[in-house]
């Protein structure tokens, strides 16, 4: 998993979802660090400024017409470019022609509109250059290699906004198969929710019947309990091979154990402990199998993966069994000891 999209989801908050804010925010970060791609975006978008230009960015700037993601302006050049930034979403109602009367209201010399998106979309508004996430992906092979650079192409690439949305051969063999691969999944996790569910309760289900989170880069089912979330399924990321996961991400916990609180990161000790992941922290409790290692092998392939969640399901709720303030809600101190007949009196 690429470093910014371990922070995304550590601060991910259940029913709270501000992916495109957060892309948002790094798109700004690397536009600071980097004027030659600010630059770059004047160009397409058709303004005409000098290359020694120094460029102020400010992200969700207030306007009383509303709020553009990206404000990219030199006051001493004349320049003032706002730039939205879309990924599922399209245009917000007349968003583009209440951001065209802020560019009115501007006294810039050279001023416009880029509309980033992730797929195509043509607004009828000659203020607006339309830009695709690709597009802009190819803006960046030419700047200078950094550290953050590197993370947020990589960031890019893991959510597929690195190549263009056309059908290739590829694409059409492989529509022939997107069904019968989701049913081979549902093999897999179908029985074994119950299992998931007996200490976790309800599931969130990524199924067939939403195969658009396919795009999001798994598919399984998943469980929101107090400050932890837990999910199960499988993995995939552009130039990687798939393999199966069971995640537990936790936000208010320690990064490693401490004393405080009575009840502080036992679960996720214990979890680390069961599952033999001395390495991970606490925050963030991963065990992770290569689809290839289940079908290289003369078993059957369904079979194994499901012995190995089998396992792993079994072990978490041995560890939530002995632990029922965590899913229960209610102080440690006032759960009965499991064959202690003065604590059960």
């Amino acid at each position: 998993m690429t470093l910014f999209e371990r922070l995304y989801r550590y601060r991910e908050k259940e029913g709270k979802h501000e992916r495109e804010n957060y892309l948002t925010e790094l798109l700004a970060a690397v536009l600071e660090r980097n004027p030659a791609l600010c630059l770059r975006l004047c160009e397409y978008a058709g303004l005409s400024v000098p290359a020694n230009t120094k460029f102020s960015i400010r992200t969700q700037v207030s306007y009383v017409e509303g709020q553009p993601d990206i404000v990219l302006e030199s006051a001493a050049n004349g320049v003032f470019l706002l730039i939205e930034c879309k990924l599922e979403a399209g245009e917000g109602h007349e968003q583009l022609k209440r951001y065209q009367r802020i560019l009115v209201s501007s006294s810039a010399q050279h001023k416009r509109i880029i509309f980033l998106t992730k797929y195509f979309e043509s607004p009828n508004d000659t203020s607006v250059s339309c830009l695709r996430w690709y597009q802009l992906f190819s803006f960046l092979a030419p700047l200078p290699a950094g550290d953050l650079l590197t993370a947020f192409t990589q960031y890019l690439t893991l959510h597929q906004l690195h190549k263009p949305m056309n059908f290739l051969p590829a694409d059409l063999v492989a529509l022939e198969q997107i069904q019968s691969t989701i049913a081979k999944m549902d093999e897999v996790l179908s029985p074994l929710e119950w299992l998931f569910r007996e200490y976790l309760g309800g599931t969130g289900q990524y199924t067939k019947t939403r195969t658009a989170k396919l795009a999001e880069g798994w598919y399984g089912y998943w469980r929101y309990i107090g400050s932890s979330r837990f999910s199960a399924g499988f993995q995939f990321a552009a130039g990687e091979m798939p393999w199966c996961f069971i995640e537990v991400e936790s936000w208010n916990c320690a990064a490693e154990p401490t004393a405080t609180g009575p009840n502080a990161n036992k679960v996720q000790q214990a979890l680390r402990e069961s599952w033999g992941i001395s390495a991970e922290k606490l925050t963030y409790l991963s065990i992770t199998k290569a689809v290839t290692s289940f079908t290289s092998n003369e078993d059957d392939g369904v079979v194994a993966m499901r012995e190995w969640f089998k396992t792993h399901f079994e072990q978490m709720n041995a560890v939530l069994k002995q632990h029922e303030y965590f899913w229960k809600g209610v102080p440690e101190a006032v759960i009965p000891l499991e064959g202690d007949p003065a604590l059960l009196q």
